[in-house]
């Protein structure tokens, strides 16, 4: 699976969780959610912790998180970065606030808080 098209990158009003979805090169869609982390920030910077990766447009409700450092992270990150790869290297790169978040929100991905199995559990999301 490719994402070929961005079909929106948003920040929520919650102070800084972010969402993106995708048209795949399978003609479905894919999301992401990035949310801001409960713990206080630190030097009053932005701070995230639950990454959610998931077909269609609909957060499920028996979500689990990826797992910091896991495969399935890294195939996510893989995507996002083949998808920006993709944009920048046309010659009329789509451009705006959409593409702009998601830069964004790639950034804040990879120095999200750690979230390892144990921290999955302790938060109610596995058993």
């Amino acid at each position: 699976m490719r994402l070929v098209k961005l079909l929106f990158c948003d920040i929520y009003r919650d102070g800084g969780s972010f969402g993106a979805s995708f048209a795949t090169s399978e003609g479905g869609t894919f999301s992401l959610e990035l949310q801001c982390s409960d713990s206080s920030p630190v030097n009053h910077q932005l701070a995230h912790r639950w990454l959610f990766a998931f077909p269609g447009t609909d957060l499920p409700p028996e979500r689990i998180p990826l797992v910091t450092g896991s495969d399935d992270e890294l195939r996510l990150f893989a995507l996002v970065d083949a998808y920006l790869q993709s944009v920048s290297s046309l010659s009329e790169a789509p451009s705006g606030p959409d593409v702009e978040r998601l830069v964004e929100m790639r950034h804040y991905m990879a120095i999200r808080e750690p979230s390892f199995p144990n921290d999955l559990r302790l938060a109610g999301f596995i058993r």
